[in-house]
């Protein structure tokens, strides 16, 4: 386990050990009422960096970087030109955005409950794109008109918060809550490499790629926040803190399809379709006159050989994050 989660753990831990838990804090003088519950709706941004996920979006740009760049170099030297197009570099998922709803219950002047459902998404699409130039007239293009990476999650959760009141209508709170996260995630390109050779003639693949998973993971947060009260019934509240957020044995479908055009021919057609397959990270390799790529991805598309299958994929979409909202009641 990371350290991180160790460090989240740990400061779960010291809250369990600082604070009474909730059957101990029913104060007296502060009997059960529906005039302590409440609601929160909120919404936020939180930075992620899921490196095993985000190996799909190496490998692109590896593979753009190896067949054109290095393949002209390795055969024309500084004559041949390579311009780019579209995106400058192929995206990576940076980020998810939180947001959800909670039903709230104040057990006593330091320590409120809750239970809600929380939903983070986060996308990246990039197109993107390459001309390559060779002194004799041949040369080739790379095309990646469309090129997406998606995580979403799906997490009903509980959480304890505990607060203190401030002057001026502030509170500051800390909170320490989780659950459950249905998890997705999704990969997807359609490519065209075309080579064009000294007679000017034209080479096209064209290839499309779709694969999903979905698996049930865990959440779990930590932080704290200010709040502001500027009228009885109405707050609004800011916070921060990190949330673990990951999954692992993600299956879901795939399809690949193929299409090879050469002058003079009928063009040759190749598609493959799978159901409810494991993810993992995935060894490639390819090797050429010029060089050696190699590495792994995540996929759920592979072959099961005599040397084994591909290693374990989680996904891991863990960050820190800021949220802002508004909460109803007292």
């Amino acid at each position: 386990m990371k350290t991180r989660y160790w460090v989240l753990f740990a400061l779960f831990a010291a809250c369990i050990a600082v604070f009474p838990p909730p059957v101990q804090a029913q104060e007296e003088g502060f009997p059960f009422g529906f005039a302590n519950f409440g609601l929160e709706i909120y919404g936020g941004f939180s930075k992620i960096n899921p490196k095993e996920f985000n190996s799909i979006s190496r490998y692109e740009e590896s593979y753009l970087k190896f067949f054109y760049i290095d393949k002209y170099e390795y055969l024309y030297g500084k004559d041949a030109t390579a311009t780019r197009t579209g995106d400058s570099r192929i995206g990576s998922l940076d980020r998810v955005l939180p947001f959800g709803v909670r039903l709230t219950y104040k057990i006593s002047p330091t320590l409120t409950l809750s239970v809600g459902i929380q939903r983070v998404k986060g996308d990246r699409s990039t197109a993107a794109g390459m001309v390559v130039a060779a002194p004799d007239g041949s040369g080739a293009e790379y095309r990646l008109p469309s090129f997406r990476l998606s995580a979403s999650g799906w997490i009903p959760e509980i959480r304890a918060t505990f607060g203190w009141n401030l002057p001026a209508a502030l509170r500051i709170e800390l909170f320490i809550g989780g659950g459950p996260m249905f998890t997705e995630c999704r990969s997807g390109f359609e490519r065209h490499d075309i080579i064009v050779d000294t007679q000017s003639r034209r080479y096209e693949t064209t290839t499309t790629m779709d694969m999903t998973g979905r698996s049930i993971g865990v959440c779990g947060e930590l932080g704290g926040r200010l709040r502001i009260r500027p009228v009885k019934f109405l707050s609004l509240f800011a916070e921060g803190g990190f949330a673990f957020r990951q999954a692992s044995g993600l299956k879901g479908f795939g399809t690949l399809k193929s299409e090879i055009r050469s002058p003079d021919a009928e063009p040759i057609v190749y598609s493959e379709k799978w159901d409810d397959k494991l993810w993992g990270m995935v060894r490639y390799g390819a090797y050429r006159d010029w060089g050696r790529l190699s590495g792994s991805m995540a996929s759920n598309y592979y072959v099961v050989s005599d040397w084994g299958g591909p290693s374990k994929f989680y996904l891991d979409i863990s960050g820190f994050q800021l949220k802002a909202g508004i909460a109803l009641g007292l």
